[in-house]
């Protein structure tokens, strides 16, 4: 196939391809591309969602960790300081930090 001859969404893959590869091995590849040109994305609404596949992290007997205020905490410039007594009134609550990073 010739690589000019791809729908305008794969061009961009051609773009990157080494300068070396002869014209049947761009013909090849165009090929390819164009026969799997299902597992691209053709625009921002063809991605969706899908229910097919749930993301897991094994923590193993561990229980997953709860930040006590949220994820904010992760970007705040000054990790707040937690008490002992403060994280075990607050179990579930992640304990971190020891004042400014």
């Amino acid at each position: 196939m010739n690589p000019a001859h791809l729908p305008e969404y794969l061009q961009p893959l051609m773009k990157g391809v080494a300068d070396d590869l002869t014209l049947r091995q761009r013909e090849e590849l165009a090929a390819a591309i164009y026969e799997f040109r299902d597992v691209f994305s053709s625009g921002p609404t063809d991605i969706g969602k899908t229910g097919l596949v749930k993301h897991t992290i094994d923590t193993g007997d561990q229980r997953p960790v709860l930040w006590a205020h949220g994820w904010h905490l992760l970007f705040s410039p000054v990790w707040p300081v937690y008490s002992i007594d403060s994280c075990l009134e607050f179990p579930e609550a992640a304990c971190i930090g020891k004042g400014s990073r």
